[in-house]
């Protein structure tokens, strides 16, 4: 199925631009979520289900690091 994307040939990255696109997928995923949260036809679900995906990248993204948050 991969392949359907064009995935085949696809080298593997360096951990620093793993995290990169990590936190790129996690500022796309808050503007969404953000989106998601102002119409109140949306299902609260859907954004609940958007934030658990947040919360699980957002560990993966800091495993390792200090939260900057938490500070």
């Amino acid at each position: 199925m991969l392949r359907k994307f064009g995935t085949e040939g696809v080298a593997l990255c360096d951990d620093l631009e793993v995290v990169d696109a990590r936190s790129a997928a996690l500022s796309l995923m808050s503007d969404a979520l953000a989106h998601l949260d102002s119409d109140s036809n949306i299902p609260a679900s859907i954004g609940a289900h958007l934030q658990s995906a947040i919360d699980a990248l957002w560990i993966s993204v800091s495993r390792g690091q200090h939260s900057n948050r938490l500070q």
